[in-house]
């Protein structure tokens, strides 16, 4: 809780404990380079147990991962050749080793849509989004659709984050949208957060339905004709790709 919710922090020294902070792990080699490292420094991580992530795999791949953990695969979903794995049960390393049992997710692969961000264009509202779909820490983001019409999707997702990141104005468009952008509605609107595709051309209007002004252009996927037959309720995964 408070300010520095979130931060890491390893102990130098002993020190009396904190009610503030949870002991996840101890440095067990390279405690030398934490106590010379200064502001700016990098330090390189190597966790023990080494994390088992399996979205992203098909269950081919992933069977032969776990087998190699002396773990088991249940599948769950779609679990077809082309299948790829979404979401995983339990979530942590240390869970599925305890449990000694992996669900997995599958998906169609037409499910999954490519998608190039522009981090120099969007950094704000990009930060956003990959907070909100978590792909600062996995491969795959989950995007429900909230609305289709015409040639246009509306997304908002899962979690929300629009209460505590920033959405400001960046990249908006001047005179005109491009089949297959990706916009999101920034702070200037009431429904700030909401995230668009279209897939046409427009020149009035963004991907999230609103005026130029008030739509942050940050990416574009690479396979538009994926969205084709999404309707409401349905779910699409987002993998970025340089």
């Amino acid at each position: 809780s408070g300010a520095g919710f979130g931060r890491t922090f390893i102990y130098k020294e002993d020190r009396t404990s904190s009610a503030v902070h949870s002991v996840v792990g101890h440095v067990t080699k390279g405690i030398e380079l934490v106590r010379i490292a200064e502001k700016g420094s990098k330090i390189a991580v190597t966790s023990n147990p080494e994390r088992i992530l399996l979205i992203g795999m098909g269950f081919g791949e992933a069977e032969k991962l776990l087998d190699e953990r002396g773990l088991k695969l249940e599948k769950k979903g779609y679990t077809g050749n082309d299948a790829i794995i979404v979401e995983q049960e339990p979530d942590t390393t240390i869970e599925m080793i305890k449990g000694g049992v992996v669900t997995g997710l599958g998906v169609k692969s037409d499910h999954i849509i490519n998608v190039r961000f522009y981090d120099e264009l969007a950094p704000k509202t990009l930060d956003f989004l990959r907070h909100s779909l978590r792909l600062k820490d996995r491969p795959l983001g989950p995007l429900p659709v909230f609305f289709t019409y015409e040639n246009t999707f509306l997304f908002r997702t899962q979690k929300g984050a629009e209460s505590y990141k920033e959405i400001i104005p960046e990249n908006t468009p001047k005179t005109k949208v491009l089949a297959g952008d990706i916009g999101v509605t920034n702070q200037a609107a009431k429904r700030y957060g909401m995230i668009g595709i279209k897939l046409i051309d427009d020149e009035k209007y963004g991907p999230s339905g609103e005026k130029f002004e008030c739509t942050n252009i940050i990416g574009k996927v690479i396979e538009p004709e994926r969205l084709k037959g999404l309707e409401e309720g349905d779910t699409i995964y987002i993998r970025e790709v340089s």
